[in-house]
């Protein structure tokens, strides 16, 4: 992984999208979304999973969507519960995209 720019060109060429895993834990590093070859940031169940009950949880989402969009990444939040509520307050801080454990019926 000694030239990042000769990976993030086969990358680009072979359309693979690499995403930056689990951010918001506390082991994650922000400055890893600087990263120019992160196509998507998946935003950590433990920060999504607070979001209507914690004003920091929230804030922080809130700060990582708008960085993840402005560099042109996809945020993904992960969502154990696939709660209403906790869905709607991420799409309205512009998380359009989800991922849950699946339960079947």
């Amino acid at each position: 992984m000694q030239d990042m720019a000769l990976i993030q060109s086969f990358t680009s060429e072979a359309e693979i999208m690499l995403c930056l895993d689990h951010y918001g834990r506390p082991q994650s590093r922000f400055g890893s979304q600087c990263e120019p070859f992160f196509s998507l940031v998946k935003l950590s169940v433990h920060l999504c999973d607070r979001i209507c009950d914690d004003a920091r949880a929230r804030s922080q989402i809130e700060g990582i969507v708008t960085l993840a969009k402005t560099m042109g990444q996809i945020p993904i939040a992960q969502n154990s519960t696939h709660d209403a509520a906790i869905q709607l307050a991420l799409a309205e801080l512009g998380c359009e995209y989800f991922q849950g454990p699946y339960k079947s019926l």
